[in-house]
């Protein structure tokens, strides 16, 4: 595994942004790689949407159930 520096990125106040080259033992050959690595990167964004949903329905229940508190 090695580090891929991606550059610099706006979003976060212009740090350098790094990417982590996973290579798999068991690709047949470099588009084989390169299928693995978009289905890898697909999934980890599902992942990130998914986690992003759950945390704005976790603080919205939080939020409806502490007005209820002083009823």
């Amino acid at each position: 595994m090695d580090f891929i520096d991606t550059g610099e990125d706006s979003k976060f106040g212009g740090e350098r942004l790094y990417t982590l080259k996973v290579t798999n033992e068991n690709a047949i050959n470099e588009i084989h790689q390169e299928k693995i690595n978009e289905e890898r990167t697909e999934l980890i964004r599902l992942a990130r949407d998914k986690q992003k949903r759950a945390h704005k329905l976790l603080w919205k229940f939080i939020e409806h159930n502490i007005q209820s508190w002083w009823d």
